[in-house]
């Protein structure tokens, strides 16, 4: 899990993986209110029930893991991987400072750029 985590949360493109529902697992409030790791829990488990699920192929994958011998740990783990890109708040960048900025000299400012 923290491979996929560490691989899919540092530069992944936006748009490349996607999964098609037909509403959002988590409601406004379970957004507003839960934690980040209680969301992305929340939200794979209900994924995996593929009762929200809009693709077949998805669903149909869903359904039939188990019989097949796939784990439930291992699609619950993909899902929650997904589900921390969907859920992630990026961090919000810092400003560099400026030429009118008092008190930051001309070495501070190279280190910055570098």
């Amino acid at each position: 899990m923290k491979f996929m985590e560490e691989l899919l949360m540092d530069g992944y493109p936006a748009g490349i993986c996607s999964i098609k529902v037909t509403a959002d697992p988590l409601s406004e409030d379970e957004q507003a209110e839960l934690p980040f790791a209680k969301q992305v829990d929340l939200a794979a488990k209900r994924l995996q029930d593929g009762s929200k699920v809009w693709q077949y192929g998805l669903k149909f994958f869903l359904a039939i893991a188990k019989k097949v011998g796939i784990n439930d740990s291992i699609v619950n783990d993909v899902l929650k991987a997904i589900c921390q890109i969907h859920y992630h708040k990026p961090a919000e960048l810092n400003e560099m400072p400026g030429d009118d900025v008092e008190g930051v000299t001309e070495e501070m400012r190279e280190r910055l750029t570098e």
